[in-house]
């Protein structure tokens, strides 16, 4: 009993660690595409910020403060 289970362990861990070397550098890529995307997606914010602020510029300079209360709508993220 105790040889099948002292065994069985050794199997285990033998499993465990080729598996362990196998999924660490799909882990690594994933954090690596992840850290990728949110610097992408913070960008495009701040992009996305500017280009907001450049459209209510424009309109307030073509309606010539005429028309204060409009407004382009706020893009929610």
């Amino acid at each position: 009993g105790e040889e099948v289970a002292r065994a069985e362990r050794m199997v285990r861990a033998k499993v465990d660690s080729l598996v362990a070397d196998k999924v660490a550098p799909v882990k690594q890529r994933v954090a690596s595409v992840q850290a990728e995307a949110n610097q992408r997606i913070a960008a495009e914010k701040q992009r996305i910020d500017e280009v907001e602020k450049a459209l209510n510029a424009e309109l307030k300079r073509l309606t010539r403060g005429l028309a204060p209360g409009i407004q382009l709508p706020e893009i929610k993220l």
